[in-house]
C-alpha cells in the first residue's frame, strides 16, 4: 500500500510504502520542514526514512528522540534559513547553547551516502555578527541527545552557524567519512563552529571535548578553518568538577576557572601547516570582548583557582609549522603545569 501526502503547494512531498518513507522536495521557497518530519513519525521506529535528492529548505526546528531500531538516508541538499532561529532553538543546558535539530534514541544509523550537503546558511551570521562572541539562540547543526547505538556517516556540512555537532548524554556513537568547512567568504570570522563536541557521553568514535567524557577515539579527521581538535572547555561552572581521562589524538587543552582534572593525554603522530597555536594548553580561560576586531584570551582573576593541567600530558610526533615566524609553536598559559 503505497500513502501519497498532498499539500497545497505540491503533490509530491512523502511517500510511504510498508515502513519506508520517502520524502521529496516542495520546490521554490516552501519549508520543508513538515515532511521531513511526518517521515519520522511515520517510519523513524523500526523502519526507514529516505531524503531524495533534491535541495530541502529547513525553516523549522527538528526535535526527534524517540528514534528506534531505523536507518536514515539522506541524498539530497540542506538548506537552514537564515533567520527565525534566535527565539525557537533548543536549549541544549551546556552553558547557554542551542540547536536546530535534536536526535536521540536507540540503533540508529544516519548515512549521507556521499552525496549529503547540509548547507546551515551561517555566512549571513558571521556577517551580522561581526566577530563578537557567542550570540544566544545561534543554533548548533545537530544536537545528539540520549543516542544510543548510533552511526552518522559520509556527508558534508557547511557554513554552519555554531558548533556541527555536539553530541549529550550519549554511548556508543560512531562518526566516519564526515566533510565539515565553515570558512567566512567574507573580513569577518566564524565563532565556535567546533566539529564535534562531547559531553556527559562515552565510546565516541569521532572533537571538542567536553567534561565527564571517557574513552574518546579520534582518527583520520581532516579540519577547515575552525579550532581543530579540542579537551576543553572545562571548569565554566566552578561547582561542578569536568574530568577527562584517557583521551588520545587531540590538539587543544583549555580551561576556565573551576574545579576538576585533565590527566593522561597524548598527543601523537599529528602534522599540521599553518596553525596559529599549533600546541595550545591554557588554564584560567576567560573570553573578553573588546571594541576591536580581535577577540582576545586572557588570564582571569575572577575565581580563585584553576581546572589542574598537571599529570601525564605527553607529546609525540607532533611536527609542522606555524602561520608566520612570529607565532608561537607552543603556548602555556597555565597557573601551574
Amino acid at each position: 500500500m503505497i500513502i501519497r501526502k498532498r499539500t497545497a503547494v505540491s503533490d509530491a512531498a512523502l511517500n510511504k510504502t510498508g515502513s519506508a518513507c520517502v520524502a521529496t522536495p516542495l520546490g521554490g521557497t516552501s519549508d520543508d520542514t513538515p515532511q521531513i518530519m511526518d517521515a519520522f513519525k511515520q517510519c523513524g521506529k523500526g523502519g526507514s526514512v529516505a531524503i531524495s535528492e533534491g535541495t530541502y529548505n529547513i525553516g523549522q526546528v527538528m526535535n526527534k528522540l524517540d528514534f528506534q531500531n531505523c536507518d536514515n538516508h539522506i541524498n539530497g541538499k540542506l538548506v537552514w534559513s537564515a533567520d527565525y532561529w534566535l527565539s525557537h532553538s533548543i536549549s541544549v543546558i551546556y552553558v547557554g547553547r542551542s540547536t536546530a535539530r535534536r536526535i536521540g534514541g536507540k540503533n540508529v544509523a544516519i548515512r549521507g551516502h556521499g552525496k549529503a550537503l547540509l548547507d546551515g546558511n551561517g555566512q549571513k551570521w558571521s556577517d551580522e555578527n561581526k566577530n563578537a562572541g557567542n550570540q544566544n539562540g545561534r543554533p548548533i547543526y545537530l544536537n545528539l541527545r540520549q543516542a544510543t547505538n548510533f552511526l552518522v556517516d559520509e556527508y558534508h556540512k557547511t557554513y554552519t552557524k555554531n558548533r556541527h555537532t555536539f553530541v549529550a548524554h550519549s554511548q556508543n556513537v560512531a562518526m566516519a567519512n564526515l566533510d565539515m568547512n565553515t570558512a567566512s567568504s567574507s573580513q569577518y570570522k566564524t565563532v565556535n563552529t567546533d566539529g564535534t563536541d562531547t559531553w556527559n557521553s562515552k565510546d565516541i568514535d569521532c572533537i571538542s571535548v567536553k567534561g565527564n567524557s571517557t574513552n574518546v577515539y579520534v582518527s583520520n579527521i581532516t579540519c577547515y578553518s575552525s579550532g581543530g581538535m579540542c579537551i576543553g572547555s572545562m571548569g565554566q561552572d566552578a561547582s561542578k568538577p569536568d574530568y577527562i581521562d584517557n583521551s588520545s589524538n587531540v590538539a587543544w587543552i583549555k580551561t576556565y576557572p573551576g574545579n576538576g582534572h585533565v590527566k593522561n593525554v597524548m598527543f601523537r603522530n599529528i602534522e599540521f601547516t599553518n596553525v596559529n597555536q599549533p600546541i595550545y594548553i591554557t588554564t584560567f580561560l576567560n573570553f573578553r570582548e573588546y571594541h576591536r576586531v580581535e577577540i582576545y584570551w586572557h588570564v582571569s582573576n575572577e575565581l580563585p583557582s584553576a581546572t589542574g593541567i598537571a599529570q601525564y600530558i605527553s607529546f609525540m610526533g607532533v611536527w609542522g609549522g606555524p602561520t608566520s615566524d612570529r607565532s608561537p609553536g607552543t603556548h602555556l598559559l597555565t597557573s601551574g603545569l
